[in-house]
């Protein structure tokens, strides 16, 4: 998702291991910009409850937003809000990444 100037890009992505004792699935905001050729970095990460809508696919595109409906909107082209719903733990949160504010909002049912 491209910020409104053309400068950032906000992606996610939901990582689902599968195996005894190893079973973990971990949704990921990350920020780029437009222009970078290098890895994205990491704002917010998320340990999601499961199983995934799509427990016999094993592809991660297919579950990106793993199970918190996971959803990212540019405020402006500084300011990036991320909503969720559930009780995922929040692994990870940056607040600002050089000039860009990131705002985490939780969605409660019958809130929204």
């Amino acid at each position: 998702m491209t910020s409104p100037d053309g400068q950032w890009i906000a992606s996610a992505r939901t990582i689902q291991n599968g195996g005894f004792g190893s079973a973990d699935i971990y949704t990921e905001v990350d920020l780029n910009t437009a222009e970078s050729s290098g890895s994205p970095i990491e704002v917010l990460g998320f340990d999601c409850q499961g199983p995934v809508p799509h427990p016999y696919v094993l592809d991660n595109a297919a579950n990106r937003g793993g199970t918190i409906d996971l959803a990212m909107k540019w405020i402006t082209p500084s300011h990036l809000l991320v909503t969720y719903r559930g009780h995922p733990d929040i692994q990870f949160q940056a607040i600002r990444l050089d000039g860009i504010e990131i705002t985490l909002q939780r969605l409660v049912p019958g809130g929204d």
